[in-house]
């Protein structure tokens, strides 16, 4: 006599898991649903959800688990894997003057970790007079510090901007570029200007339009100009000679950068001076210097005629022992 076949089979859950628990029924009919929930411990996330046959052998396995799966027509053993939540960096990219400033705004995430498949939604703030560059919005999968693919950001209608959190063992870290909306349009040959003040000390500097300022810098301070000329012009103060003239790249804090400077020449037989700069890269701020030293001083000496012949009278200091 044949024994009837028992259409319900087991489900066991594995002892090896680690960082969260698994939750489904003992004992299932044969091609029915089941519902499996599983609970990451707070700061982990669900990564797979494996079931085993009898002999140990896979047959199931998801990175996204759906919270269900059709029971086979044997036992199950269920495991569960569990990881750490990776963090979430952002950060503000300000590309200018041949470098890249990290001010003009922020960027923050709602979030400081996350597991995979998980929305990061960003939020962006500028300051007045910065905004987010066209396709400025990027983010990043990390494994190990080393960057890896690119991550598909959205903008929202809200006006924030998300992207999933990778898989894996990644970390992410989103980044902005904003720009300076009152900056000139792209392919201008026009770099930035300023007369460092520091050298006004002893004597007055001008240069058409360009100011006079003390570091930091910004767009919102510098001289862009229209021509490709500008005119320098020095006045010592007393005791004091024009030695000469330096313009060089610097950085937003005043220091020498990027190794150029301009050539400048007498303009005729006048006291202004010439900077040209047909060819250089809009993106450098050049500092003006006008260089001052003290004037040589003249020396009196007080000659007489001696009575004597061939001699010359001149003051002798008192002898140190009268």
């Amino acid at each position: 006599m044949l024994k009837a076949w028992d259409p319900v089979f087991a489900i066991t859950i594995s002892e090896n898991i680690a960082h969260g628990t698994v939750t489904v029924q003992e004992s299932v009919l044969y091609g029915e649903n089941v519902a499996l929930t599983a609970e990451p411990e707070e700061g982990y996330w669900l990564s797979a959800v494996r079931l085993y046959d009898e002999s140990h052998q896979l047959i199931l396995e998801t990175g996204e688990w759906s919270g269900s799966f059709v029971m086979p027509g044997h036992a199950v053993t269920v495991e569960a894997e569990f990881k750490t939540k990776k963090d979430i960096t952002t950060d503000i990219l300000y590309p200018f003057a041949g470098f890249t400033l990290h001010t003009h705004g922020t960027l923050t995430a709602d979030k400081q970790i996350a597991g995979g498949g998980e929305t990061v939604a960003l939020t962006l703030e500028t300051e007045e007079s910065y905004g987010l560059k066209t396709g400025g919005m990027t983010a990043y999968a990390y494994l190990n510090d080393v960057r890896q693919n690119a991550l598909t950001v959205t903008e929202q209608a809200d006006g924030t901007w998300t992207f999933d959190m990778p898989a894996g063992d990644y970390t992410a870290k989103a980044f902005a570029e904003i720009e300076w909306k009152n900056a000139p349009p792209s392919g201008s040959s026009m770099p930035y200007f300023y007369i460092d003040e520091a050298c006004t000390a002893h004597g007055t500097v001008s240069a058409g339009s360009v100011p006079t300022l003390n570091p930091p810098l910004s767009p919102d301070n510098l001289y862009r100009p229209s021509v490709t000329q500008i005119t320098l012009t020095a006045e010592p103060a007393t005791d004091y000679v024009l030695k000469g003239w330096e313009v060089v790249t610097v950085n937003a804090s005043g220091e020498p950068a990027f190794g150029y400077s301009l050539p400048v020449e007498r303009y005729g037989n006048s006291s202004n001076y010439i900077v040209e700069f047909n060819t250089v890269d809009n993106n450098y701020i050049f500092r003006i210097r006008a260089i001052f030293e003290e004037a040589p001083q003249l020396i009196t000496i007080d000659v007489s005629v001696s009575d004597k012949p061939g001699t010359i009278n001149t003051p002798h200091p008192p002898h140190p022992h009268t």
